[in-house]
C-alpha cells in the first residue's frame, strides 16, 4: 500500500525538468543499498537455520505445514533405504534457494562497489581497513 502512494504521488508531482524515471533521489538509493545486500544474504541464512532446526524437530509443531528441513528429516529417518530421492528433493530446494539469495547479494554488493569507484576487478586481492571495500568518500574531507 506504501509503494503504491509512493509511485502515485510521484506520478503526480509537478516535472521541473526532471526525468519521468527519477522518483527516488540518488542519495536514498545509496543509503538503502546496504540494507538490500544485508537482507538478502540475512534471508539465506535464514532458510538454512529454519531448515536446520525443523530438520532437527524444533520447527513448526504442525506436521501439516511443509517445511523443507521436516521433509528432509522425515525422508532420511523413514524412506532412505526406500526412495532416496525424498531426501534429495528438499535438500537440492534448500541449496539452490539459499545459494540464489546468497549470489543475489553479492551481485547487488559487487554493483555497489563498482558504483562507488571500487576496484575494476572486484574486490579479491585488495586489503585496506575496510576488508576489500573501498573507503567511503566524503564530501570536504580529504586525506593526504
Amino acid at each position: 500500500m506504501l509503494a503504491h502512494v509512493a509511485v502515485i504521488m510521484c506520478w503526480r508531482r509537478p516535472r521541473l525538468g526532471t526525468p519521468s524515471n527519477n522518483c527516488v533521489p540518488p542519495y536514498v538509493a545509496q543509503l538503502t543499498r546496504p540494507g538490500h545486500v544485508q537482507a538478502t544474504l540475512t534471508l539465506a541464512t535464514s532458510i538454512i537455520e529454519a531448515a536446520a532446526l525443523s530438520f532437527l524437530g524444533l520447527g513448526d509443531p504442525d506436521p501439516a505445514r511443509a517445511e523443507w528441513g521436516l521433509m528432509l528429516g522425515n525422508a532420511a529417518r523413514e524412506y532412505l533405504d526406500v526412495r532416496p530421492a525424498l531426501a534429495f528433493y528438499p535438500a537440492i530446494a534448500i541449496i539452490v534457494v539459499a545459494l540464489g539469495f546468497t549470489l543475489l547479494g553479492e551481485s547487488m554488493r559487487e554493483a555497489s562497489i563498482r558504483r562507488i569507484g571500487g576496484d575494476k576487478h572486484g574486490s579479491a586481492g585488495s586489503s585496506g581497513p575496510f576488508g576489500g571495500i573501498p573507503a567511503p568518500r566524503f564530501a570536504g574531507i580529504h586525506r593526504g
